[in-house]
């Protein structure tokens, strides 16, 4: 039984809705995430005759309401003393204490103002869905090369959260160093290494291995690596700070992708 499976009361479990949870994937898949919006039938002629606003109504309601309390006020003086005081007391009462706390509440809002959106022009169903498409997975082996501690967590913790079985370590020897032991079916290396660069660990597991496949990633962008070198051996490069869902997204179309055609990597003119 795993962590999101783990009980949490009787008879039930903790779901992941997380961003590779299969719960999140399966709500989409089956429908229950997708985004199908409310548009209500009403006219848009109508609708803009019930939006006129007019300040005569409240004027209107607010004199009559000010020379009801003056009635009953001058009611309750005149007759003071005897019964008849009594149902002018009642109403002002009721006059005085709904209406002017209710208008006290409105005048406590602050200042009104109005959103003006952009026109719908078809049914927001027609648009299409905001919920993107579920995050690919997978169970291949995957080796990851990066100096940077924070960015090798967040690539091994994307990865593994996806199904993927991670190996990663520190710098471009270590990376070269298990791949003359084992076989990995994806080397994700960041360009830029001390010691060996991730081009160099690149160059020589293709001496060894010319089918193998490779994904770069930099934060100096394309610069890093020439342009000639990515297009030869077919090989991609992603920018960093890492967005997990491309990340995802990018090492699965690399997999899914056929492997480049084994030639020796052009030369290294740096």
């Amino acid at each position: 039984m795993t962590e999101n499976d783990a009980p949490t009361g009787a008879g039930t479990r903790r779901r992941d809705y997380s961003l590779v949870g299969p719960d999140a994937r399966t709500a989409v898949e089956s429908g229950l995430a997708s985004a199908t919006w409310y548009r209500t039938e009403v006219s848009r002629k109508a609708m803009k005759e019930l939006m006129q606003r007019s300040d005569a109504p409240a004027i209107r309601d607010t004199i009559i309401w000010l020379a009801a309390i003056a009635i009953s006020a001058a009611g309750s003086i005149y007759f003071w003393g005897s019964w008849w005081c009594v149902p002018f007391l009642i109403v002002y009462g009721v006059l005085y204490g709904s209406s002017s706390d209710s208008r006290w509440h409105e005048c406590g809002h602050g200042t009104a103002f109005k959103l003006y959106f952009p026109a719908a022009e078809q049914a927001a169903s027609r648009v299409g869905s905001k919920i993107p498409k579920p995050i690919p997975r997978g169970v291949e082996r995957i080796l990851i090369a990066d100096d940077q501690p924070h960015v090798l967590f967040v690539m091994k913790r994307s990865l593994e959260g996806a199904g993927y079985r991670v190996t990663s370590v520190s710098d471009g020897a270590a990376a070269l160093a298990l791949a003359e032991t084992q076989d990995f079916d994806l080397y994700l290396l960041d360009a830029i290494m001390p010691g060996l660069s991730g081009r160099a660990v690149c160059e020589q597991i293709r001496a060894q291995k010319a089918g193998a496949r490779f994904l770069f990633a930099s934060g100096y962008g394309a610069e890093t690596l020439p342009a000639a070198f990515l297009e030869d051996l077919g090989i991609r490069l992603i920018p960093k700070p890492l967005d997990p869902e491309t990340l995802l997204r990018t090492v699965r179309e690399v997999l899914d992708a056929e492997p480049a055609a084994t030639r020796p990597p052009p030369p290294n003119n740096d």
